[in-house]
């Protein structure tokens, strides 16, 4: 029996991969969530233990790790409304996050390291029409958040060493219950009248991931690293439920569950990516008198209209992954979950 340690376990996927880990009770002996802040519905599972810290501090972390075979690196700062423009927090928490929990591992003598990227690493702006692995990562990011991420994979992957054991999922579209940003900004920009839209002609497809699907990897990855370190140490793996949906339709089938009208009316793309432009000029025009705070940019625009489908097929070869939670599964436990934010 081992101990492990899942960084940023109080959030979303970290919740998700500590109850999928306590099912296990033979495997883990330990489960230790290192977080900022506490999550009730988790301190009183059996085997876990919560130890707060703050992944900008090494000592932190070195604590926390200390007797673990195995590190999942869960934590983000993702760009929401409260950090969109604060590239300093970004920067700190995923970047030289990311560079103190691979020192901390190496002190303590953890076995494996396991990180948590994203699908939109290799994104540029381009079509991704069921890309692999194979794919470059751009030199060059649309946005500051994929840059983060990016800069803190490739650290991930040259950790790898004979000591270290480390390799790097990229989820694509995480989504389900418990979901504190993606499904509640939906909701409040339907209400406020956003999703009458759509832009493009919404043909558009991208991979989805169900969160139970991303922990799932999460563990089949931790066993490949044990098992065949040689093979899966320094390696990256597309996730998804392999079961690629239209961008708008996947929405207009969260909202109507959740009984908003779907996106109908169309929006031209170049016109709509050009104010986009222009506003993002302006914001910064102003910026040193008038802050703007929007999710209108260049880069949420081409999310929109792109095909963003990988292949997890890697996945599949290599660690056995297949999706454990459809996507109908997945929908229909999501829009319950939310049931709270059901219009009225």
């Amino acid at each position: 029996m081992a101990t492990c340690v899942v960084v940023g376990g109080s959030g979303f996927l970290g919740r998700a991969l500590v109850q999928r880990l306590a099912n296990n009770k033979e495997k883990w002996k330990r489960i230790v969530i290192f977080d900022i802040k506490k999550v009730e519905e988790l301190e009183n599972i059996q085997a876990v233990v919560f130890h707060q810290g703050d992944i900008r501090r090494q000592d932190d972390l070195v604590t926390a790790f200390k007797g673990a075979s195995v590190v999942f690196h869960c934590a983000t700062a993702a760009p929401s409304a409260e950090n969109a423009k604060n590239k300093e927090i970004m920067h700190a928490v995923n970047v030289e996050g990311t560079w103190n929990v691979i020192e901390a591992c190496k002190f303590c003598h953890v076995h494996s390291l396991l990180y948590v990227s994203s699908a939109s690493v290799v994104f540029r702006g381009q079509d991704l029409d069921g890309v692999d692995e194979s794919i470059d990562v751009p030199k060059c990011h649309v946005d500051f958040y994929t840059e983060t991420k990016a800069v803190a994979e490739r650290a991930v992957l040259d950790a790898n060493s004979s000591q270290l054991h480390t390799c790097c999922l990229r989820p694509s579209g995480i989504f389900g219950e418990k979901d504190p940003l993606f499904v509640p900004t939906l909701v409040c920009n339907a209400r406020k009248g956003k999703m009458k839209y759509y832009i493009g002609d919404g043909t558009n497809r991208m991979d989805w991931t169900f969160v139970d699907n991303v922990a799932y990897a999460l563990e089949l990855a931790a066993d490949g690293l044990h098992q065949s370190s040689q093979r899966i140490g320094g390696q990256v793996y597309f996730i998804t439920n392999d079961d690629p949906r239209p961008f708008w339709g996947f929405l207009g089938d969260i909202l109507q569950g959740l009984g908003y009208s779907r996106p109908k009316k169309r929006l031209p793309f170049w016109l709509i990516y050009i104010f986009a432009w222009l506003f993002l000029w302006l914001s910064r025009l102003i910026s040193p008198w008038i802050q703007l705070e929007s999710d209108f940019t260049p880069f949420r625009v081409l999310l929109s209209v792109r095909n963003r489908r990988v292949s997890c097929e890697k996945a599949k070869r290599e660690l056995g992954y297949k999706p454990i939670v459809s996507m109908e599964e997945g929908l229909q436990r999501t829009i319950e979950y939310f049931s709270y934010l059901r219009n009225q």
